[in-house]
């Protein structure tokens, strides 16, 4: 056996994932399958790659289905010129979606700039009522918005 084969668990150690997300990429088909020899399945640097690409745009916030569109068009060789061009993982959000084809303009994986994309830690509804173009207050409809005491809320 090449000693560039891993098994599973070394793989998701290596990837800082689980055993489990790697099953359900290779189910979903993010992945490729594994090599199979007898009883084990082995996998390579690429797949190894492909995880890393994966967190990088996943942390972008861009959903499984518009990860896996972008990954099944890519080669290993592919996937290792993005990692490259990309550099340090803090500054990939803003590159990774400039490299993707959007899909729709009203899908927010088609987001092409940073500032439409919320803050780490911001309120999920004020994101989606940004995108459809409502006021927060009007989404909560007579409730206060989570960490706003202050905020009146709206006549229902």
């Amino acid at each position: 056996m090449p000693t560039d084969l891993l098994l599973i668990h070394d793989l998701a150690a290596q990837a800082q994932t689980t055993v489990r997300t790697i099953r359900y990429y290779t189910d979903e088909g993010l992945l490729p399958q594994p090599i199979i020899q007898g009883k084990y399945a082995y996998y390579t640097q690429a797949h190894l790659d492909r995880l890393e690409l994966i967190r990088r745009m996943k942390d972008a916030y861009l959903p499984l289905r518009e990860i896996r569109q972008y990954l099944s068009g890519l080669s290993d060789a592919e996937v290792r010129q993005h990692l490259a061009e990309a550099g340090p993982a803090a500054a990939d959000r803003p590159r990774l979606l400039d490299q993707m084809e959007p899909a729709d303009a009203t899908d927010p994986a088609s987001l092409k700039s940073q500032q439409d994309l919320p803050a780490p830690g911001a309120p999920a509804l004020d994101y989606i009522a940004r995108l459809m173009g409502e006021t927060s207050q009007h989404v909560y409809a007579g409730r206060t918005p989570p960490g706003n005491s202050s905020a009146t809320p709206a006549p229902t």
